[in-house]
């Protein structure tokens, strides 16, 4: 992923003084926390001092310093230098330490602290929005589902004509990652509307590797959660980039995947890089929903120590922030960009 990102900006260099923004919600701001560990650190990428060595990947960080840091060393750029080139992370409910329960099973001490749980079953509620009954998120994805299965609203998502774009269409896609194994949903019954548009697929391919259940399978045979992954190293990890990184963090009310609850308890457990993690909810001059994670380094680290805010406004929604707090969000995440 960090790899696209850098050779997108490199093929529009009209976006780089926009400055680089990683917006990941769940999973997503797993990996947004990971992508940015790695452009703060990208030296660790040729030796053993890093979870991941990359030469490739240490050339293409380089080159993008080499673009946005004009007056810099790319190969050796001070930590005040990348952190202006390694931009902001907007955090949506996203899992920040191994610590972090994934609903399930019983409730956690953090979730108990819930409003939804106060003399409620816990298995009769929705874990992604638990001021709803169990399953009240399935239509709604269903919903999201169709929407992008259909060549019209693909094109106003996109903003663009997604015929333009020359690798969608079939002849582009040998060896894509959705070309894996062979059981998969037929395409041309699931993705009909994309096979009008683009043309017909050899089986098993998507265009969505979703609706490939090997690709997806897959990945999870191989994700960070395996012991000895960077998973094992996220808390510490979210911490270093906390400290270097503006964050926007999001404070759902109502979410029992990532448990909003859990944040501040769960990254304080790291005591050998935190002094004290506390949350500061006292007004501020337009400020509409107040909100800030106040982290104290410990002294003598290697990134560097002092105190550090993290932006952590209040929601009243889900997991899914961004669908059932829109506009409050997309206000606080202005506001959050225009001071930073």
């Amino acid at each position: 992923m960090l790899y696209t990102a850098l050779r997108f900006l490199r093929h529009h260099p009209q976006l780089y003084p926009g400055g680089l923004v990683f917006l990941g919600e769940s999973y997503g701001g797993m990996r947004a926390t990971l992508m940015s560990s790695l452009l703060l650190d990208y030296r660790t990428l040729l030796d053993d001092t890093g979870y991941y060595q990359d030469a490739q990947l240490y050339s293409e960080i380089v080159d993008y310093y080499t673009a946005v840091l004009p007056a810099a060393d790319p190969e050796n750029a001070s930590p005040a230098e990348i952190a202006t080139a390694a931009g902001h992370n907007i955090l949506v409910q996203p899992f920040l330490t191994p610590y972090q329960p994934l609903a399930t099973g019983s409730p956690t001490a953090c979730e108990d602290t819930s409003s939804c749980m106060a003399g409620v079953d816990y298995d009769a509620l929705d874990h992604y929005d638990c001021s709803q009954l169990a399953g009240a998120q399935d239509p709604i994805e269903a919903a999201l589902i169709s929407t992008y299965l259909d060549p019209v609203y693909l094109t106003e998502s996109l903003g663009a004509d997604p015929t333009t774009i020359a690798w969608l269409h079939p002849e582009y896609r040998e060896g894509a990652y959705s070309r894996i194994d062979t059981y998969a949903e037929p395409g041309d019954t699931v993705e009909a509307g994309l096979v009008s548009m683009f043309g017909a697929l050899p089986e098993p391919d998507h265009y969505y590797c979703a609706f490939n259940r090997a690709p997806s399978d897959g990945a999870w045979g191989r994700n960070v959660f395996k012991e000895g992954g960077p998973y094992v190293l996220l808390g510490e990890r979210t911490l270093r980039v906390m400290h270097d990184v503006d964050t926007f963090l999001t404070r759902a009310a109502y979410d029992l995947i990532a448990t909003s609850s859990c944040y501040q308890p769960d990254l304080s457990q790291y005591s050998e890089l935190v002094q004290s993690i506390s949350i500061d909810d006292a007004v501020r001059p337009s400020v509409e929903r107040p909100g800030w994670m106040v982290i104290n380094y410990q002294a003598g680290l290697p990134f560097g120590s002092g105190t550090r805010e993290v932006r952590f406004p209040p929601y009243l929604a889900g997991h899914s922030v961004t669908y059932r707090a829109a506009p409050e969000m997309a206000a606080d995440v202005e506001q959050w960009l225009a001071g930073n």
